[in-house]
């Protein structure tokens, strides 16, 4: 995550300019770290339940 902020400088400079306070900005970062964790997770588990049923 920490490369994906790096990445992502300039377009957390633009949130800053146009009026976004720090909250807002890592409230933002930690919502959208959340999803793409729960999203990855969601995918593992019926993977591994499909592969479950077929070993």
């Amino acid at each position: 995550m920490s490369q994906a902020i790096r990445e992502r400088t300039s377009e957390l400079g633009v949130l800053k300019s146009i009026g976004y306070s720090d909250q807002k900005i890592m409230l933002f970062v930690i919502l959208e770290s959340m999803f793409i964790c729960v999203f990855g997770s969601l995918i593992g588990i019926m993977i591994a339940f499909n592969f479950s049923n077929i070993f």
